[in-house]
Order: structure tokens, then C-alpha cells, then sequence
């Protein structure tokens, strides 16, 4: 009992380590077209006068050209607690990161066929052994 139990909860966690996990640094246009397609997770912000902001767990969003949140405003390695707006227009770069569910749908696939097709190997192999004797 205590034995699966114990499996099921390891391969829970094992499949959350599965998750692949993607980031990129873009330009704010870009950056308005990646949150169209699936906002990410957390965003790092670099403005044009050399200001930086981070924004976690979706703390954040883009309405028209303005990027509206609730963050850390990074000052000489300090954070000071931001909430406001910034005009797309005057972002240099966004930094994000975020889960990419289609990867992992395929990797976690991927490793189901494996595995299928394993236990169909070993299956052959085991009628084979009992066939022979």
C-alpha cells in the first residue's frame, strides 16, 4: 500500500520536472504579440532611460500600447515596490519567462510512446521466453 503510494507521489513530481520552461528577450512590439499568443509567467522590463522592472506572476498586462502592473522597480540592486503604468513606447526590452505548454504536451508524448512501445518489447519478450520451454 504504502509502496504505491509512495510511487504515485514520485511520479507526480518527476512529470512536474518534465515541464519545459522557455524565455526570451524581445522588443516591446514583439513582446505585445507573444502575450497575444500566451501571456508568460513573470517579465523583466529594461526601459529607454535605463530603468528596470520586474513583474511576477501575472501581475501584469498590456492594454492598447501601455503595460499596466504591479512589480519591483529595480534601483542599484534594491527593489522598491512599483505599481503603475509604462508606455510601450518607452520600453528597450522585455525579458520573459514562462511554462510552453505545447512543449511539454509533446515531450510528455513522446516519452508515452516510449514507454508503450517498451512494454510492448518486454511483453514479446516474455511470451517468446514462455513459448520456448
Amino acid at each position: 500500500m504504502y509502496k504505491k503510494l509512495i510511487s504515485s507521489i514520485l511520479v507526480v513530481a518527476l512529470l512536474n520536472l518534465l515541464g519545459c520552461y522557455s524565455s526570451g528577450l524581445v522588443n516591446a512590439t514583439e513582446y505585445k504579440q507573444i502575450e497575444e499568443d500566451g501571456k508568460p509567467n513573470e517579465i523583466f522590463v529594461k526601459t529607454k532611460d535605463n530603468q528596470e522592472y520586474h513583474f511576477s506572476e501575472s501581475n501584469f498586462k498590456v492594454l492598447n500600447d501601455t503595460l499596466y502592473g504591479k512589480g519591483i522597480l529595480l534601483i542599484n540592486e534594491e527593489g522598491l515596490t512599483f505599481e503603475g503604468k509604462i508606455a510601450l513606447s518607452e520600453i528597450e526590452s522585455v525579458q520573459f519567462e514562462g511554462y510552453d505548454l505545447d512543449a511539454t504536451l509533446l515531450l510528455l508524448a513522446g516519452i508515452g510512446i516510449v514507454a508503450f512501445i517498451g512494454g510492448l518489447l518486454f511483453l514479446n519478450f516474455i511470451v517468446e521466453t514462455i513459448t520456448e520451454k
